[in-house]
Protein backbone atom coordinates (compact mmCIF):
# COMPACT_ATOMS: atom_id res chain seq x y z
CA UNK A 1 0.00 0.00 0.00
CA UNK A 2 1.27 3.16 -1.23
CA UNK A 3 1.72 6.22 1.41
CA UNK A 4 -0.59 9.44 0.58
CA UNK A 5 1.37 12.87 -0.30
CA UNK A 6 0.45 15.83 2.27
CA UNK A 7 -0.86 17.49 -1.16
CA UNK A 8 -3.07 13.92 -1.73
CA UNK A 9 -4.56 14.24 2.05
CA UNK A 10 -4.76 17.51 1.79
CA UNK A 11 -7.51 17.01 -1.25
CA UNK A 12 -8.89 13.83 0.53
CA UNK A 13 -9.60 16.18 3.37
CA UNK A 14 -11.19 18.74 1.45
CA UNK A 15 -13.38 16.17 -0.25
CA UNK A 16 -14.58 14.97 3.05
CA UNK A 17 -15.56 18.44 3.98
CA UNK A 18 -17.59 19.26 0.87
CA UNK A 19 -19.66 15.83 1.61
CA UNK A 20 -19.86 16.74 4.96
CA UNK A 21 -21.03 20.13 4.19
CA UNK A 22 -23.41 19.30 1.00
CA UNK A 23 -25.54 16.45 3.69
CA UNK A 24 -25.86 19.29 5.95
CA UNK A 25 -27.23 21.48 3.17
CA UNK A 26 -29.54 18.71 1.91
CA UNK A 27 -30.95 18.16 5.62
CA UNK A 28 -31.62 21.71 5.91
CA UNK A 29 -33.49 21.98 2.64
CA UNK A 30 -35.41 19.02 3.43
CA UNK A 31 -36.29 20.19 6.95
CA UNK A 32 -36.91 24.11 5.12
CA UNK A 33 -39.07 22.10 2.37
CA UNK A 34 -41.21 20.25 5.12
CA UNK A 35 -41.56 24.05 6.94
CA UNK A 36 -42.99 24.95 3.72
CA UNK A 37 -45.18 22.48 3.17
CA UNK A 38 -46.91 22.97 6.64
CA UNK A 39 -47.14 26.72 6.17
CA UNK A 40 -49.11 26.20 3.03
CA UNK A 41 -51.60 23.72 4.41
CA UNK A 42 -51.56 26.40 7.18
CA UNK A 43 -52.81 29.16 5.07
CA UNK A 44 -55.22 27.07 3.02
CA UNK A 45 -56.64 26.40 6.03
CA UNK A 46 -57.18 29.70 7.01
CA UNK A 47 -59.27 30.95 3.46
CA UNK A 48 -62.45 31.56 4.22
CA UNK A 49 -64.49 30.28 1.55
CA UNK A 50 -68.67 30.87 0.79
CA UNK A 51 -70.51 28.16 0.57
CA UNK A 52 -72.73 29.95 -1.63
CA UNK A 53 -72.61 32.95 -3.58
CA UNK A 54 -74.31 36.09 -1.13
CA UNK A 55 -73.70 39.63 0.00
CA UNK A 56 -71.87 40.30 2.96
CA UNK A 57 -73.76 42.99 4.89
CA UNK A 58 -72.03 45.06 8.10
CA UNK A 59 -73.61 46.46 10.71
CA UNK A 60 -73.95 49.63 12.01
CA UNK A 61 -70.45 51.79 12.90
CA UNK A 62 -70.93 52.77 16.05
CA UNK A 63 -73.08 49.80 17.19
CA UNK A 64 -71.20 46.77 19.20
CA UNK A 65 -73.38 43.89 19.63
CA UNK A 66 -72.56 40.64 21.73
CA UNK A 67 -72.81 37.00 21.22
CA UNK A 68 -71.83 34.72 23.86
CA UNK A 69 -69.81 37.09 25.73
CA UNK A 70 -67.39 37.66 23.01
CA UNK A 71 -68.06 40.73 20.31
CA UNK A 72 -69.09 39.84 17.44
CA UNK A 73 -66.27 39.83 14.24
CA UNK A 74 -67.35 42.23 11.31
CA UNK A 75 -63.91 43.42 10.15
CA UNK A 76 -62.04 42.53 7.37
CA UNK A 77 -58.94 40.10 8.74
CA UNK A 78 -60.29 40.11 12.40
CA UNK A 79 -58.58 37.32 14.23
CA UNK A 80 -61.28 33.88 14.15
CA UNK A 81 -60.29 31.33 16.97
CA UNK A 82 -60.42 27.64 15.73
CA UNK A 83 -64.07 26.35 15.09
CA UNK A 84 -65.52 29.93 15.46
CA UNK A 85 -69.16 29.67 14.11
CA UNK A 86 -70.90 32.45 12.53
CA UNK A 87 -73.27 33.97 15.20
CA UNK A 88 -75.67 35.08 12.06
CA UNK A 89 -78.01 32.32 10.85
CA UNK A 90 -77.06 31.01 7.28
Amino acid sequence: MREWTGRERALISKLAQAEAKLKSAQARYAVEEKQLQELREQLDKCVIKASKPGLVVYGSGGEVRYWRDEEQIREESACVRDRRSSPFPT
